[in-house]
């Protein structure tokens, strides 16, 4: 039978806004390898780098903070998005938050070596994504799998590192150990603004709940090392000790970002603010 479908008409007609885009339409699929080193932070120094609007309940402190470094392959997951695919390097320092009933991590600082990415990535989802230049060295890196039983070759060391013109983040993989597990669920709360008019207008403000789908969770490797940040002095992370409390490698994961997001605007907080 004939699909009666009617098309959908729009007020400005393809190709829009331009004849060539930057980025394909999510989700994308993302896999690879991904280093997190986890650490804490004081109450009071995660009110000076977060919105009060979106620390968790206060049970306690401190707070935990990570830093993650991904090496990732991206594609579009529908075939029919027009535009680049390829790879992407970043690293991300995130805080444990959460909105209403909602808890997850806040990517406050992101920086890539993919301006596909970045433009994706801020133009979609309106992350924090900066500009920097990586480097990744040892066999956690080259390797092109890691090894999936304990043994003396298991024990993979690798450096990983972003540098900025503000500053530069670093982990040191000094060994592993293959372990149960792969990467964990998440939701991923993104603060996002909206600019009207170029600034003209009053912005809007929304939270994105990206939950990403997890079609392999790869493999776990306990680590042990070490994490550093160095930041000019007035950068917002200039200063902050980062001891690393544990430190962790995946492996071989795979991932939908894009297919499942929520949205929370200002109005639906109906004023409230959070326990921060």
């Amino acid at each position: 039978m004939p699909d009666t479908k009617e098309p959908q008409v729009r007020g400005f007609r393809d190709p829009w806004p331009a004849p060539e885009p930057e980025w394909r339409d999510p989700p994308w699929i993302l896999e690879g390898r991904v280093v997190t080193a986890w650490s804490s932070i004081e109450w009071a120094v995660a009110r000076q780098i977060i919105s009060p609007d979106l620390l968790p309940p206060r049970v306690g402190e401190p707070l935990t903070i990570r830093l993650r470094f991904y090496d990732i392959r991206f594609a579009p997951a529908r075939e029919d998005s027009a535009g680049p695919d390829g790879r992407f390097r970043e690293a991300v320092v995130a805080i444990a938050g959460s909105i209403g009933e909602v808890e997850g991590e806040v990517s406050l600082f992101m920086w890539t070596d993919s301006s596909t990415y970045l433009a994706w990535g801020r133009e979609v989802f309106g992350w924090p994504l900066r500009n920097a230049e990586f480097s990744f060295a040892g066999p956690l890196w080259q390797a092109g799998e890691l090894p999936r039983e304990p043994s003396a070759a298991a024990d993979v060391t690798g450096t990983s590192r972003a540098t900025s013109p503000d500053g530069t983040v670093a982990v040191e993989i000094h060994g592993t150990e293959p372990m149960a597990g792969g990467v964990r669920p998440a939701v991923w709360i993104t603060p996002r603004r909206i600019v009207r008019a170029a600034g003209c207008a009053q912005e809007e403000r929304e939270v994105l709940l990206v939950r990403p789908e997890i079609l392999d969770s790869g493999r776990l490797y306990e680590a042990a090392g070490t994490a550093n940040l160095a930041f000019r002095a007035g950068h917002p992370l200039s200063g902050l000790p980062f001891p690393a409390l544990s430190l962790d490698v995946v492996d071989g994961f795979r991932i939908v970002v894009g297919a499942h997001v929520d949205v929370i605007t200002e109005k639906q907080t109906g004023g409230a603010r959070s326990h921060g």
